[in-house]
Order: C-alpha cells, then sequence, then structure tokens
C-alpha cells in the first residue's frame, strides 16, 4: 500500500464524512464510547501513522510499526524502551523470544534484495540474516506459531517465504493471475497449518503450509459498480474465526465515493459468520481476547462491533485525520493510535 494511494483514500474518505455529515455525528452520539472507557493517553513523538500496533509481555509493552523506525514503548510509565533504527517493519514470534526486522529500506544495504534480520528480542543478538530479490512495496511480515517460518508480502503480487529450520532459502510464492496486486496482511493459523494473506485485488487467500497451494480464495462483493478491496485480516484468539477488513475510497474532480465492509468466517468448515458494512473504508480489525468484539479502524474512529448481536456498541474517536491503529491486548485492553502520535488505551466497563 503505497503513501499516495493513502492520501487519495484519506481525501476520499474526508470528504465522504463531511457529505454524510449530520448523519455520522448523530451516530456517534446515539452510541458514544459506552462500553469501553477511555483510560489514558501516551505520548509517541516519533509517530506519523501506525496502523499497526503489537501487544508484548502481555499488558505491560506495545510494539508500534509507524511511518518510520519500530519502537517499543512500556504502558506502565509511557517510557520508549527501544528504537529499532534503519527498519521498515519488525515482527515477533507468538513467544516474544524472536524479531525479524526489516531493513531492505537501509541505505548501506544493496539495492534489489530483500534483508530481514532475525534476531533475539531480549539481548538483540542477531540469529540469521534472511535475503533474497527485492519486491517493491512496504513489506508485511508473519511469523508461524512454532517460529519455524518467516513469511513477507509485497505489492508485486507475491510472497517470500524463508524455512529458518534449512538453508534452503527463499521461496517466492505467486497467485494464479498476474493481477495488480498488493499483499496487505499475512497470519498462520494458530495450530499452523494454514497460511492466510489479505490482498488488495486477490481477496483473502489461504494456503496449506508446506505444500502452499491455495486451498481457499474469498472475495468481497462488488458495491454497485466498485470493487472493494481487503486491507487487513484477524483470527480470533482461539482461532476459530478469520476476519477481513476492507473496501475502497476514491475522489475525483466531480465526485467523491467510499465504502467499508467486515466479513468473519468459521475455520472449521469457512461458512460465513457476519458481514458489517460501515461507510467508511476499514483499514484494520481486531479480535477481542474472548472472542466478544471485533474493533474496527475507520477514517478517524475505531468501531465496536458486538459479534453476539451483530450491533456496533461503541465509537471511539481518536482525534486526527486517518485510520488509527487498533489492537487488544490478552487481557482485553485496547490500545488506539493516531497521526498526531497519541496512544490511546481504552478499558471495557463492568
Amino acid at each position: 500500500m503505497s503513501r499516495k494511494w493513502l492520501r487519495t483514500a484519506a481525501l476520499a474518505t474526508g470528504l465522504a464524512a463531511l457529505a454524510a455529515g449530520s448523519a455520522l455525528l448523530l451516530h456517534s452520539a446515539l452510541e458514544g464510547p459506552g462500553r469501553f472507557v477511555h483510560s489514558r493517553d501516551i505520548a509517541i513523538p516519533k509517530m506519523s501513522v501506525s496502523l499497526s500496533i503489537t501487544f508484548i509481555s502481555a499488558e505491560s509493552q506495545i510494539l508500534l510499526n509507524p511511518d518510520g523506525p519500530p519502537c517499543i514503548y512500556d504502558l506502565q510509565s509511557g517510557r520508549e524502551l527501544r528504537v529499532f533504527e534503519g527498519g521498515g517493519y519488525l515482527t515477533v514470534t507468538p513467544d516474544g523470544r524472536l524479531a525479524a526486522l526489516d531493513e531492505t529500506s537501509g541505505t548501506f544495504k544493496k539495492p534489489g534484495e530483500v534483508h530481514v534480520k532475525v534476531f533475539k528480542l531480549d539481548t538483540a543478538e542477531k540469529v540469521r540474516m534472511l535475503s533474497g530479490p527485492s519486491r517493491r512495496g512496504t513489506p508485511t511480515l508473519a511469523w508461524s506459531p512454532d517460529g519455524r517460518w518467516l513469511a513477507r508480502g509485497n505489492r508485486e503480487n507475491s510472497i517470500d517465504l524463508w524455512d529458518l529450520r534449512s538453508d534452503g532459502g527463499l521461496r517466492n510464492l505467486l497467485p494464479d493471475t498476474m493481477m495488480d496486486n498488493s499483499i496487505e496482511a499475512l497470519v498462520f493459523s494458530r495450530d499452523g497449518r494454514l497460511m492466510i494473506s489479505g490482498e488488495s485485488r486477490g481477496g483473502v487467500r489461504v494456503r496449506a503450509a508446506t505444500a502452499w497451494e491455495v486451498v481457499q480464495n474469498f472475495r468481497f462483493p462488488m458495491y454497485e459498480t466498485d470493487e472493494q478491496m481487503v486491507m487487513s485480516i484477524a483470527l480470533s484468539a482461539d482461532g476459530s474465526l478469520l476476519a477481513a477488513g476492507g473496501g475502497f475510497a476514491w475522489s475525483s474532480s466531480e465526485t467523491t465515493r467510499s465504502h467499508g465492509i467486515v466479513k468473519i468466517w468459521r475455520l472449521s468448515d469457512w461458512s460465513e459468520v457476519s458481514t458489517f458494512e460501515t461507510p467508511e473504508l476499514v483499514m484494520g480489525i481486531a479480535f477481542s481476547p474472548d472472542g466478544t468484539y471485533l474493533a474496527s479502524s475507520v477514517w478517524k474512529e475505531a468501531r465496536i462491533w458486538d459479534l453476539r448481536t451483530g450491533r456496533n456498541v461503541a465509537t471511539l474517536p481518536v482525534s486526527a485525520n486517518g485510520w488509527p491503529g487498533i489492537a487488544f491486548s490478552p487481557e482485553g485492553l485496547l490500545a488506539t493510535t493516531n497521526s498526531k502520535g497519541v496512544l490511546s488505551l481504552w478499558k471495557k466497563s463492568p
């Protein structure tokens, strides 16, 4: 996803929000924060945009991937603990032992090559340097649950894959079509048997591990005459549900259009569970740890859906233009970020 595309989508979504005006204000006023109450804010001076948030060490630390070097903050003191200069994206294994830092954009790297450093998160000791042919676009990284596989998505319609238990090098997975497609999100199933990608024009692709063949492919329906893109995916904590969020946003000299959609499927039989729609493009989604709520990132707000009733039960303002980053901690604390460098924490009301 390019920054130019984000700016265009931001303009389209902002104009659409103004056009909706009174209806959206009434909607927010009627629902309000409701079931989630604001706890506190932490200033993140270096952050301009951070759609990627990950809790590590339960609720004590949080990893941010902003429009700049990744960083880790202590939530109790609000202090910056570590910053990873020269890196473009960082991801941590589920057990918190290993981290992978994409250093492809570093000026000291060879042009035309991908460089991903794998290191121990606690000591920063380098474990391995992964490399391969460079493919354009801001990457997304994902670990398998056992730390064996590391996947890297790109904007050239493919996924790079490394097996850290062997020296077999990089494997590049190409889809069955050569469309103009971007890999926006990657996640492995909780048991490690599936790798799931959210793709701007390829929908949601589910691949079986080791063989990596596509076993399922879900797509959003057309919204009138507009194609709806997949921009984010998420798994429930118990691994039983898969959610995808996206839509579209564009503007021209004559008109502005946007629409958002979230779909949820059951992994056991691939049946569709729920569909939510909003007037704005959905850029991020996250399940609460108990599987009761789904948070979605829309223009200037985080919207919370109750999965038991299908109702939008909370609308949390982020007080800045753009889409907030969103994440739930294992204990149910909700974190949001905005483009002004503010990390907000929200607690579910009793």
